[in-house]
């Protein structure tokens, strides 16, 4: 699940074993989305974000910034950007608009409410680890507690598999 080398399992984070649970639980996850593939995976943007997308002269939507693809199934690309949406001030409001002009373009795909907050924190794990490569952990308490937090939250909650 990881693309970087794992720093979210230091012991010397300070947060006990919440994020190597929460990532045990992810990977799970995630491991059985390709064994039980919902149709043929096929190349996702990989950061489809209210930054990556562009409103042209016409009122358009063009998407941006092709870096981040990568090979999987379309519920992940839309944990993806749930999770972007999420973060903005109306972010439920955004999320809700977001799946209905999905649905004018192509059918929601048939996962469960725990499956998709899981693939979200799978992202979040995911960005949290990119995070910790590259800044010193150290420097980083306050992001690491909230996100240890909401991680305790979602390990509390019935398992979306």
């Amino acid at each position: 699940m990881l693309r970087l080398p794992d720093r979210l399992t230091f012991p010397d984070l300070g947060f006990g074993t919440v994020f190597g649970d929460a990532l045990e639980r992810a990977q799970t996850v995630v491991e059985h989305l390709w064994r039980h593939p919902p149709h043929e995976a096929h190349l996702l943007h990989g950061d489809l974000s209210p930054a990556n997308v562009v409103v042209t002269r016409g009122g358009g939507l063009v998407p941006i910034d092709f870096q981040d693809l990568v090979w999987g199934f379309d519920m992940q690309d839309i944990a993806i950007t749930v999770a972007a949406l999420r973060r903005a001030r109306n972010g439920q409001r955004l999320v809700e608009a977001f799946r209905e002009g999905y649905r004018t373009q192509r059918p929601w795909p048939d996962m469960s409410p725990a499956l998709l907050e899981s693939l979200v924190v799978a992202r979040l794990l995911n960005q949290m680890n990119l995070t910790l490569n590259l800044h010193d952990a150290a420097g980083l308490a306050d992001y690491l507690a909230e996100r240890a937090e909401r991680l305790r939250a979602w390990l509390r909650s019935p398992r979306g598999v």
